[in-house]
């Protein structure tokens, strides 16, 4: 049987999502090897969708159309998704994980997340700077999709997660992925007073901002949400002490048999592979879909495999993830928790392991 998986694999996000189609081809290998979905090989076709809604649209279409998939898995078609969305939405395609960034994978019946909402990560991630002492915060978001905006939006406010959580944030302000330098921003920030600073940025960004800082002889907290880190950031000194909440279980965990699969399937069939938070939540993903695959029939169809999922209730995939519910015809009922990591030593931590923060 066939599953579809696209994302944008190339242009300014491409370094971000580079571990998806590997993990998800290990992942698939990993799953064939112990018996496959209810007895059915799986097998994974993925398009890079390059940022283009049009591109997006007409990827998902032939993978449905020509190819015959029975779900979309694992999508990271962050500043495209909405090419493909109303269609997938429209013939009731499950859409089982992805980058879990934006509402769409909350607000609609046949969507299936591995995981709370992104806009949870910055809820959770400036409360744990916040009690560590870092009082004043800022917010730096990137212009080329709204989602940035929508992430820093809740830190904002009196109703906000700084200021719920006790802090204020002193400085806001966007910024584009493909500016030469953040030199204005650091400014910006350092004159207010900034301790810590959420960077709604793509990986890269967030090293030049660091680096563009500590120029400035300017050497704040710094905390960024999951999709925007990649493992090779502790190698950054700037960044030493990140926080990062992640959607799905620490990329670094091998202390249950779940996530020593993981690690074993990676390191054995895709040893170049960075393993980050892209793998983990595809992998997560690709759990899900096994997970939800116990109706499927002879003929496997969306419908039997929507079935099975909506019949998962407060169902963790080992450990993997935080508590999921499934609400046949509804949203799916799951908790506004997060995995905590943090850089600490120039080296990737779980300091709560695989227990999970709440709001």
């Amino acid at each position: 049987m066939y599953v579809g998986n696209v994302g944008d694999y190339s242009g300014v996000l491409g370094t971000l999502f580079g571990a998806s189609q590997p993990t998800l081809e290990v992942w698939a290998k990993y799953t064939n090897a112990h018996g496959g979905l209810n007895g059915h090989p799986v097998v994974v076709i993925s398009a890079d969708s390059g940022g283009d809604p049009s591109t997006d649209e007409t990827d998902v279409q032939q993978m449905v159309q020509q190819d015959h998939v029975i779900a979309m898995l694992g999508p990271m078609d962050v500043l495209d998704y909405n090419g493909s969305l109303q269609y997938l939405v429209g013939i009731n395609m499950p859409v089982i994980g992805g980058f879990l960034a934006a509402d769409e994978f909350f607000d609609h019946p046949n969507f299936f997340p591995e995981g709370a909402s992104g806009f949870d990560l910055a809820e959770v991630g400036i409360p744990v700077a916040v009690r560590q002492g870092f009082k004043k915060a800022a917010v730096v978001y990137c212009v080329e999709t709204p989602l940035c905006q929508q992430g820093a939006s809740v830190l904002q406010g009196s109703g906000g997660s700084v200021a719920k959580s006790g802090g204020t944030l002193v400085y806001s302000a966007a910024t584009s992925l493909t500016s030469p330098s953040f030199t204005s921003q650091c400014l910006g920030a350092q004159g207010a007073g900034a301790q810590v600073i959420e960077l709604i940025l793509d990986a890269a960004s967030i090293e030049r901002f660091a680096q563009d800082c500590a120029a400035q002889n300017y050497n704040p907290l710094y905390e960024t949400v999951s999709l925007g880190a990649v493992p090779s950031l502790d190698t950054v000194p700037q960044l030493n002490g990140l926080i990062l909440p992640s959607n799905t279980f620490p990329f670094t965990a091998n202390s249950t048999p779940a996530t020593q699969a993981f690690q074993t399937a990676m390191s054995e069939d895709s040893p170049a592979t960075p393993v980050g938070v892209a793998a983990s939540m595809e992998w997560t993903s690709g759990q899900l879909l096994l997970a939800g695959s116990k109706d499927l029939g002879t003929n496997p169809t969306s419908a039997q495999l929507t079935a099975g999922l909506d019949s998962l209730k407060e169902d963790t995939l080992d450990g993997l993830t935080v508590p999921l519910t499934f609400n046949a015809g509804g949203d799916p009922t799951i908790p506004s928790c997060v995995f905590v990591m943090k850089i600490q030593g120039g080296t990737w931590t779980a300091p709560n392991g695989l227990t999970d923060s709440c709001l």
